[in-house]
C-alpha cells in the first residue's frame, strides 16, 4: 500500500514568520509533522517564491514570497515533494523563482510543476514505490505565473493539452492524481467550467483532481468512480484572521492498494500556525463539507448558489466599466480588464454576471412587442443593520417621492418564518435549501402599505417578531436562499421607480442603482428603538437581550461568506442615531431629487 498526503496552499506570513525564522515546528504546525512524516510521499502547494530578492513583477493582486531558508522547516515537518503549479511562484521574476526551486531542491525535497517554457512544465511527477506508480499533474489558470513558448515559469492548464497529459500520465502510472490551482477565491463551489473541466479531467484518466487557490474548503463530489474536491482550503497561509474561511483547511490522506481512497483530515489555524482539528471542529467542518456537496448534487441548488456568488462581486461589474476609462486608478485600471480576460477563474465570474439573451433565455421575455428597450427607472438602495430604521425611512421617502418601496429584509424573514414554522433549523443549509421549492413568497402592494405573503398566508406582522429576525440572518447567509430571492427583487426594480432596502441591495442587487445610501446607528440606539416598538405593540421583551441579538447579528451579516453586509464603495453614509425620522427621510429625498431632472 502507498500512503500520501496532498496539502493546499503554504507560505510564511506576517503571522509565521517568527515561528518559521525560529524553525519552530511546534509553533508552526503543532501536531501535523507527525501525521505527515509516517506518509510515503508528502506533497504541498507552495503559494510564493522563497528569495531574497526584492524585484516583484508588475501584477494585480498580492505578492507572496519566504527565503530560502524556509525550504529547510518546510522539509522538517516531513514534506517530499513541492508543487509550483499556482499564481505566486514567479511573484518575485524568473529569478527569484529558480531561487525557489534550487531551495527546494536543496532542502532535499523534489519540486514540479514548472519547466523552462509551456512544453517543458506538462511533464507529470511520479511517485514510485514497490513496484506501484503515481502520476501528479499539476496545473494552474492563467494568472501571471504560467509558463510561456519563451518562459520560464508554471505550468498552465490548457483545456486540450493538460487533458492529452493525463491521459499520457495514466499509460505509464498505476493512478493520476491532479492538482488544479484555481477556481474563484472564497467560493465554495465550483463555476460550471471548472466542473466541466474536473469531470473532463477524470474522463482523461484522473483517479482524483483536487482544486485548490479558493482559500476556502468547498464540496466534493465522486464522478465515474474518481474524487473531485472542489477546494481544499489552505494548509498554512495565515492571513484574514477575521474571516472563517480561511481558518481551516484539508489534507488529502491519499491510500493506494490497486483502488484509490481518499480520506480528508482537517485542520485549523492558531495564532502561529495551523494544528489538527480537535474532534468537535472536525466534526463541524466535514458536516459542512457534507452540507455543501449535498448542494453541488442538486444541480439547481448549486447553480443557484454560483449565481449568487456572482452577484455578491459588484467589482467584476466595475472592472468592465472602469476599462481604459481616463480614472486616478490609471493603469492599474486598465490592467485588471486584461487581467481578468486572462484568467479562467474571473472570466467565469463575467460569463455568469453578463449574460447574452441566448445565455439567459428569460432576457429577452419581458420586452413585449410596441415596448421601449430603453424604459428608465429611478432605484435607490439603502442598507444598513438592522434597527437602523431602513424599513420606515425608505417606506417614507418612497411615499413622498411617488415610487415604490420593497423591503427585500421581509423577504428573508419570510424564508425565515418558513424554516421556524416546519421546525428545519435555520443554521442548517441543506435543510433550508430543500425546503425553498415548496415555498411560494410574494409582495402585495395593499391601500399603499406593503404586504408580505407566505403560501398564500400574510405574514407581514409574524416575519416582525425577534425570533423571525434571527431566522433570517441565518437563512440569508445560505447561497440557494440568496439566488431564489434574487431575481423577484432585480425584477421589481427593473419595473420600477423604487426604494429597495436590506443589507446588500447597493452591492448586489442593484449595483447599478443610481442612489446608494447606508443608513446605520449604534447598537444600543437601535436596540432602544426595537424595545419601545415591542412595548408599543404589547410583545413582553428584554432590553438587554435585544442589544445582545443585534450586536450578535451585525456580526453574523458583516462576517457571512456571500454577499457580506459592508457600504458600497459610492454610497452616502447616513449615521441616524442623534437623528429624529424626519430628519432622515428629508434626508433621503433630498438625495434623490440631487440625482437631477435627467434622472428623476
Amino acid at each position: 500500500m502507498v500512503r500520501m498526503i496532498f496539502c493546499g496552499d503554504l507560505i510564511p506570513t506576517e503571522a509565521t514568520r517568527p515561528a518559521f525564522d525560529r524553525g519552530d515546528l511546534a509553533a508552526l504546525m503543532g501536531d501535523v509533522p507527525a501525521f505527515i512524516r509516517g506518509a510515503d510521499f508528502a506533497v504541498a502547494n507552495l503559494e510564493g517564491a522563497l528569495t531574497l530578492r526584492d524585484t516583484p513583477i508588475r501584477k494585480i493582486g498580492s505578492l507572496q514570497k519566504g527565503t530560502p531558508a524556509d525550504a529547510r522547516v518546510i522539509a522538517d515537518c516531513g514534506f517530499t515533494h513541492i508543487g509550483l503549479s499556482n499564481n505566486h511562484t514567479l511573484d518575485y521574476g524568473v529569478a527569484g523563482m529558480r531561487d525557489t526551486v534550487d531551495a527546494v531542491r536543496a532542502a532535499g525535497m523534489i519540486p514540479f510543476g514548472y519547466g523552462e517554457n509551456d512544453t517543458d512544465s506538462r511533464a507529470p511527477l511520479y511517485l514510485e514505490k514497490d513496484g506501484t506508480r503515481i502520476a501528479v499533474v499539476a496545473v494552474c489558470e492563467h494568472e501571471y505565473t504560467y509558463a510561456l513558448p519563451d518562459q520560464f515559469g508554471a505550468n498552465p492548464f490548457d483545456p486540450f493539452d493538460t487533458m492529452q497529459d493525463i491521459a499520457d500520465a495514466k499509460k505509464n502510472a498505476d493512478a493520476v492524481i491532479v492538482m488544479y490551482h484555481g477556481g474563484k477565491e472564497q467560493c465554495e463551489y465550483p463555476s460550471p467550467r471548472l466542473r466541466r473541466a474536473c469531470r473532463a479531467m477524470v474522463r482523461a484518466g484522473a483517479d482524483l483532481v483536487l482544486t485548490q487557490h479558493s482559500h476556502c474548503i468547498g464540496s466534493r463530489e465522486t464522478y465515474e468512480n474518481a474524487e473531485i474536491l472542489y477546494g481544499q482550503g489552505n494548509f498554512n497561509f495565515v492571513e484574514e484572521p477575521e474571516n472563517p474561511q480561511w481558518r481551516s483547511g484539508l489534507i488529502a490522506e491519499v491510500f493506494f492498494d490497486g483502488t484509490l481512497r481518499v480520506n480528508y483530515v482537517p485542520v485549523t489555524v492558531t495564532a502561529t500556525g495551523i494544528r489538527l482539528a480537535a474532534p468537535e471542529e472536525k466534526e463541524e467542518i466535514l458536516n459542512g463539507l457534507a452540507a455543501r456537496s449535498a448542494i453541488l448534487a442538486d444541480d439547481a441548488a448549486w447553480n443557484e448558489a454560483w449565481e449568487a456568488f456572482c452577484h455578491s462581486l459588484p467589482y467584476y461589474i466595475d472592472a468592465v466599466k472602469n476599462a481604459f476609462r481616463d480614472i486616478p486608478e490609471g493603469e492599474l485600471s486598465n490592467q485588471i480588464f486584461p487581467h481578468y480576460l486572462d484568467c479562467e477563474a474571473h472570466l467565469d465570474v463575467w460569463h455568469t454576471v453578463f449574460k447574452s439573451w441566448h445565455g439567459n433565455k428569460t432576457s429577452g421575455a419581458l420586452i413585449q412587442k410596441g415596448q421601449s428597450t430603453m424604459k428608465r427607472t429611478i432605484n435607490v438602495a439603502i442598507d444598513g443593520p438592522s434597527g437602523a430604521g431602513k424599513s420606515t425611512s425608505a417606506k417614507a421617502a418612497a411615499k413622498e417621492l411617488g415610487f415604490i418601496y420593497v423591503d427585500t429584509g421581509a423577504l428573508y424573514r419570510a424564508v425565515g418564518v418558513a424554516a421556524l414554522k416546519r421546525e428545519i433549523p435555520t443554521s442548517d443549509p441543506k435543510a433550508v435549501a430543500d425546503m425553498l421549492p415548496e415555498l411560494e413568497i410574494s409582495l402585495r402592494f395593499e391601500a399603499g402599505e406593503q404586504k408580505v405573503y407566505l403560501n398564500g398566508e400574510d405574514v407581514s406582522k409574524t416575519i416582525r417578531l425577534p425570533e423571525a429576525s434571527m431566522a433570517a440572518s441565518d437563512v440569508s447567509a445560505v447561497p440557494a436562499v440568496r439566488a431564489f430571492l434574487f431575481d423577484l427583487q432585480k425584477n421589481l426594480a427593473r419595473e420600477n421607480d423604487c426604494i429597495m432596502d436590506g443589507r446588500d441591495i447597493g452591492t448586489v442587487v442593484l449595483p447599478d442603482a443610481q442612489l446608494k445610501i447606508f443608513l446605520t446607528a449604534s447598537a444600543e440606539e437601535r436596540a432602544n428603538r426595537r424595545y419601545k416598538e415591542l412595548q408599543e405593540r404589547g410583545t413582553p421583551v428584554e432590553y438587554e437581550t435585544l442589544l445582545q441579538e443585534i450586536i450578535q447579528r451585525d456580526y453574523n451579516d458583516s462576517h457571512r461568506a456571500i454577499a457580506p453586509l459592508k457600504p458600497a464603495d459610492d454610497a452616502v453614509i447616513i449615521d441616524s442615531s442623534d437623528m429624529s425620522f424626519e430628519e432622515v427621510v428629508a434626508k433621503i429625498v433630498a438625495l434623490v431629487r440631487e440625482l437631477g431632472t435627467d434622472e428623476a
